[in-house]
């Protein structure tokens, strides 16, 4: 990702994305962008404030979520995201699975959506393989896939290598 948007990313959520994980910066593209923002508001807006307690003692505390790891799938085919819960007290278990279901509702979104999102545009894109190296595939848009020589991931692999 180029080092505007990245810088961006992380001056808008020091408390999910640190640089202190990504040392060589984010290792997506700049299409994915908007996915990261997106996924970073949420967490923001739908896990950081949880209610603690009940009644007269009900209290709302802050429930750190930090972006630890982020990349490509090995296959390719969508972003990978792995989150840390920092919590600031002990969760009961209603609590904790209320947490881990707005964690995990929100990391299976972007992944799902990343599959189908241009690494290079953000615009709707699909999976293809370089047409000279099978073993690279990337997400993009039918436009960048043609002049970038890609084609059809699936019917690349299922015909060996034919388009």
């Amino acid at each position: 990702m180029n080092e505007t948007l990245q810088e961006r990313l992380f001056d808008d959520y020091p408390d999910i994305l640190s640089k202190d994980n990504f040392p060589s910066g984010i290792p997506c593209d700049d299409g994915w962008y908007d996915l990261i923002d997106n996924m970073c508001y949420h967490i923001k807006r739908r896990i950081s404030n949880v209610h603690w307690g009940w009644g007269k003692d009900e209290i709302l505390k802050e429930v750190p979520v930090r972006i630890i790891k982020m990349n490509r799938r090995f296959s390719g085919d969508s972003l990978s995201v792995e989150f840390f819960v920092d919590y600031p007290v002990t969760p009961t278990d209603l609590q904790k699975c209320e947490i881990e279901s707005r964690v995990s509702s929100i990391k299976d979104y972007t992944e799902s959506i990343s599959g189908r999102t241009c690494e290079l545009t953000g615009k709707p894109g699909e999976l293809y393989a370089k047409r000279t190296d099978k073993l690279v595939s990337k997400i993009l848009c039918k436009r960048l896939a043609k002049e970038l020589d890609y084609v059809d991931y699936h019917n690349w692999h299922n015909e060996g290598g034919e388009e």
